[in-house]
Protein backbone atom coordinates (compact mmCIF):
# COMPACT_ATOMS: atom_id res chain seq x y z
CA UNK A 1 0.00 0.00 0.00
CA UNK A 2 1.30 3.43 -0.90
CA UNK A 3 2.35 5.59 2.07
CA UNK A 4 -0.11 8.35 1.22
CA UNK A 5 -2.98 5.88 1.47
CA UNK A 6 -1.72 4.51 4.78
CA UNK A 7 -1.61 8.06 6.17
CA UNK A 8 -5.02 8.84 4.70
CA UNK A 9 -3.85 12.28 3.58
CA UNK A 10 -4.29 11.95 -0.16
CA UNK A 11 -7.00 10.39 -2.31
CA UNK A 12 -6.35 7.42 -4.55
CA UNK A 13 -4.87 8.57 -7.85
CA UNK A 14 -2.36 7.38 -10.43
CA UNK A 15 0.60 8.05 -8.10
CA UNK A 16 -0.67 5.13 -6.00
CA UNK A 17 -0.58 2.93 -9.11
CA UNK A 18 2.99 4.06 -9.80
CA UNK A 19 3.94 3.03 -6.23
CA UNK A 20 2.26 -0.35 -6.74
CA UNK A 21 4.15 -0.80 -9.99
CA UNK A 22 7.42 -0.22 -8.12
CA UNK A 23 6.52 -2.95 -5.64
CA UNK A 24 5.61 -5.22 -8.56
CA UNK A 25 9.00 -4.56 -10.21
CA UNK A 26 10.72 -5.47 -6.93
CA UNK A 27 8.72 -8.70 -6.80
CA UNK A 28 9.67 -9.58 -10.37
CA UNK A 29 13.36 -8.81 -9.81
CA UNK A 30 13.65 -10.51 -6.41
CA UNK A 31 11.25 -13.40 -6.96
CA UNK A 32 9.13 -12.40 -3.97
CA UNK A 33 7.34 -9.29 -2.72
CA UNK A 34 9.01 -7.10 -0.10
CA UNK A 35 8.05 -7.78 3.53
CA UNK A 36 6.77 -11.26 2.68
CA UNK A 37 8.39 -12.66 5.83
CA UNK A 38 6.42 -10.32 8.09
CA UNK A 39 2.90 -11.67 8.72
CA UNK A 40 1.80 -8.75 10.92
CA UNK A 41 0.09 -6.34 8.53
CA UNK A 42 0.24 -3.41 10.97
CA UNK A 43 4.00 -3.89 11.27
CA UNK A 44 4.32 -3.94 7.47
CA UNK A 45 2.35 -0.69 7.16
CA UNK A 46 4.49 0.96 9.83
CA UNK A 47 7.64 -0.25 8.08
CA UNK A 48 6.45 1.36 4.83
CA UNK A 49 5.90 4.65 6.66
CA UNK A 50 9.13 4.66 8.67
CA UNK A 51 11.69 3.09 6.32
CA UNK A 52 13.54 5.62 4.20
CA UNK A 53 14.04 3.32 1.21
CA UNK A 54 13.22 -0.26 0.39
CA UNK A 55 16.31 -2.46 0.34
CA UNK A 56 17.56 -2.93 -3.18
CA UNK A 57 19.05 -6.23 -4.27
CA UNK A 58 22.84 -5.98 -4.58
CA UNK A 59 22.81 -7.73 -7.98
CA UNK A 60 20.44 -5.22 -9.57
CA UNK A 61 21.82 -3.03 -12.31
CA UNK A 62 22.29 0.64 -11.41
CA UNK A 63 19.53 1.49 -13.91
CA UNK A 64 17.01 -0.81 -12.25
CA UNK A 65 18.08 0.41 -8.83
CA UNK A 66 17.50 4.06 -9.82
CA UNK A 67 14.21 3.24 -11.55
CA UNK A 68 12.75 1.52 -8.48
CA UNK A 69 14.04 4.20 -6.11
CA UNK A 70 12.32 6.87 -8.23
CA UNK A 71 9.04 4.97 -8.37
CA UNK A 72 9.05 4.27 -4.62
CA UNK A 73 9.60 7.93 -3.77
CA UNK A 74 7.33 8.69 -0.81
CA UNK A 75 6.87 12.30 -1.89
CA UNK A 76 4.00 12.19 -4.38
CA UNK A 77 4.94 15.62 -5.73
CA UNK A 78 8.28 14.30 -6.98
CA UNK A 79 7.31 10.68 -7.69
CA UNK A 80 7.34 10.17 -11.47
CA UNK A 81 3.96 9.99 -13.16
CA UNK A 82 2.91 7.47 -15.78
CA UNK A 83 4.01 9.70 -18.68
CA UNK A 84 7.47 10.13 -17.14
CA UNK A 85 7.82 6.36 -16.84
CA UNK A 86 6.88 5.77 -20.46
Amino acid sequence: MAPELIKGVEPYDMSVDVWSFGIFVMELANGKPPNLENKDQKAVLMKILTTENFPIHPKWSPGLDDFVKDILNKDTATRPDVNDLL
